[in-house]
């Protein structure tokens, strides 16, 4: 199995206020003066390759994988975005490869057993690396983190299986 997942995506907060007046019958318009956000383009493309081979009469399953993810933030292009002092936005590029090793392996037409090893990539969303409020009236923040870096995880993973006619445990 091999392929691409990817996506473009452009984030913005643009909003606006509607004010009716019954008075005089009147609707006005005003830009949201909520959160701080710039418009952001996201560009994410994941290329991926997975193998199923089988040993032993086929009793030995191996699934290697990889995965190539490769990721583009850009907050740059709002003039209109004013950000905090001290938090103002860049390019935020990262890319990694993760692995993943699946075995599993048939005791018995019943039986067998399994384990697995995988890793995981996720990028911080552009709120959470972006978003900002200076409210005047309560003097509360809401400060941006342009410093967060990309989550990784590592799993592990071993058991037995057992499958018959009326049901199946793991």
């Amino acid at each position: 199995t091999y392929g691409f997942d990817g996506d473009i995506a452009r984030s913005t907060y643009d909003g606006f206020n509607e004010t009716w007046q019954s008075d005089t019958n009147t609707t006005t318009f005003q830009p949201n003066q909520g959160f701080n956000f710039p418009e952001v383009v996201t560009q994410r493309a994941d290329f991926y390759i997975q193998d199923e081979i089988r040993f032993f009469d086929d009793r030995l399953t191996v699934t290697p994988g990889l995965r190539y993810s490769t990721y583009r933030i850009d907050p740059t292009g709002d003039p209109d975005y004013v950000p905090l002092p001290g938090f103002e936005p860049r390019v935020i590029a990262e890319d990694k490869i993760t692995k993943k090793l699946g075995l599993v392996y048939d005791l018995t037409d019943n039986y067998s057993v399994y384990a697995s090893y995988g890793e995981g990539f996720k990028m911080p969303t552009s709120q959470q690396l972006f978003v900002s409020v200076n409210d005047i009236f309560s003097g509360n923040q809401v400060v941006p983190n342009p410093n967060l870096r990309p989550e990784s995880v590592r799993s592990y993973e071993a058991g037995v299986r057992g499958q018959f006619e009326r049901g199946y445990f793991s």
